[in-house]
């Protein structure tokens, strides 16, 4: 349980007034999406997938109200289902979605750009262990055959 506030603190940082809300909010479709079990494997296992997890429930859209763009509060968080949109999410490029479910339209960050925001978020052991396991990933042969 530690691990979850140190991982919250990580995701929201301080000085955001809302920030509490926020990783709260993410921990919540977090918790809706994965067993007990599963986070508990992932906080001691992987947890820079934690964390990102948690970043991408709570900073991975933009909400856009009068053509300005802000960061989604704890309902917004609470409300949306990104899966629902993340097969738009484009790789170098954001993206203008309507989200019916809160009723706004958001901006999708592109894949590229919420990958660095994670980077950043990321603890300097938890980074490491992102970026090994990208490496190992993209070292591995496909498994496709021709």
């Amino acid at each position: 349980m530690k691990r979850c506030f140190t991982a919250l603190i990580a995701l929201t940082g301080a000085a955001l007034p809302s920030a509490s809300g926020q990783g709260h909010s993410a921990l919540v479709q977090l918790q809706a999406h994965h067993s007990q079990a599963d986070l508990e494997h992932m906080e001691e296992h992987a947890h820079y997938r934690y964390v990102g997890e948690l970043l991408f429930y709570s900073s991975s859209f933009l909400v856009e109200e009068g053509g300005v763009e802000r960061a989604a509060t704890e309902q917004e968080v609470l409300g949306i289902d990104l899966h629902a949109h993340d097969g738009l999410r484009m790789v170098d490029q954001r993206i203008a979605v309507h989200d019916p479910l809160i009723d706004k339209h958001i901006i999708l960050l592109s894949r590229n750009e919420f990958g660095s925001l994670v980077l950043e978020r990321l603890s300097p052991p938890d980074r490491e262990a992102f970026l090994a396991n990208k490496r190992g990933i993209l070292e591995q042969p496909s498994s496709k055959t021709q």
